[in-house]
């Protein structure tokens, strides 16, 4: 069948037959990766040339989805034999396992939008073909429980929201500031930080969220955690809820504009574009939470409780 010759090893052809010019592509994978030594992002799966490398037309293909903003006429042929199973999981596979270079690409987008201010809205067009292409095979239960396995599905999705929207750390006044309530309660978060430092995302300068261009990986949280069985498992797994996830969270603590100011004066409500971005925000988050329904079933509340449980007397 043709689409084995796009993930045959036997099939590799050479990326560029012209040597005078194979540093061009070479020079655009390197492009994409994150930057290294950053400790607001942590992919593992993508922080190398080596992992970029592109060992079949389907890997080509692939990166070229990702890379030139997920171009319609490619959308439609990478999707097109999704019917066939060998090919749809190798598809997933390559794709999910980049699921940070998509990011990576999208906040560059949002960056550029935001700098040049732009009249034409490009970044939502792309975020709603990149979610043409998610959508296709996170309803498949049984393929996002394997993706998870091999990928680290969940986590790579909740690390890669946590990339796009926590773009800018500024360390929190809300709470740890000299002589306020909560500061001696601080050395009791589990969270890898020093106690008298919270670092939180602002809604200031933050091009993901002006431009809207994070709302494609909200997506993609309700549509893989949708499945029981893997949002049972997530939950229970302590590098992605109570890692990835609950990093993400105390990060967020800084969307809100209105800060609860513990001494000294208020601030006054502003109904300003922050504030706006921060309840769109909110409501965001509040859909993607839904999935915590899918743990009330009585066997998955009594398993989650006794684990829960467990670990506190431990």
């Amino acid at each position: 069948m043709f689409y084995l010759s796009l993930f045959s090893a036997s099939g590799r052809v050479e990326l560029n037959l012209d040597w005078r010019t194979a540093h061009i592509f070479m020079d655009d994978r390197e492009s994409v990766l994150l930057p290294g030594g950053d400790d607001s992002c942590d992919f593992p799966l993508v922080d190398s040339l080596e992992s970029t490398e592109c060992h079949s037309l389907l890997d080509e293909l692939i990166f070229w989805i990702n890379r030139q903003l997920f171009p319609q006429n490619l959308v439609n042929f990478g999707l097109g034999m999704l019917s066939e199973p060998g090919y749809r999981d190798d598809f997933a596979y390559r794709f999910f396992a980049w699921y940070p270079i998509c990011g990576k690409v999208i906040k560059d987008l949002c960056v550029s939008q935001a700098d040049h201010a732009r009249v034409e809205d490009r970044v939502s067009p792309s975020c709603s073909r990149a979610v043409h292409v998610t959508v296709q095979m996170l309803s498949s239960a049984s393929l996002c429980k394997d993706l998870n396995e091999k990928v680290q599905l969940v986590k790579t999705i909740f690390d890669v929201t946590r990339f796009l929207i926590c773009e800018r750390l500024v360390e929190s006044e809300q709470c740890l500031m000299a002589n306020n309530l909560f500061v001696v309660r601080a050395s009791q978060l589990d969270y890898p930080i020093d106690a008298r430092v919270w670092n939180v995302m602002t809604m200031r300068e933050n091009a993901a969220i002006s431009q809207h261009g994070y709302w494609f990986v909200m997506g993609d949280i309700q549509n893989v955690l949708t499945h029981p069985d893997l949002a049972v498992e997530s939950v229970l797994d302590d590098h992605c809820f109570g890692g990835s996830y609950m990093q993400m969270m105390c990060q967020m603590q800084g969307m809100n504009t209105i800060w609860r100011v513990i001494g000294g004066n208020a601030l006054e409500m502003d109904g300003g574009e922050e504030v706006q971005r921060q309840a769109l925000l909110f409501i965001y988050f509040e859909n993607s939470q839904f999935f915590i329904r899918n743990l009330r079933s009585g066997s998955d509340t009594v398993e989650i409780s006794a684990t829960v449980t467990q670990k506190k007397n431990v």
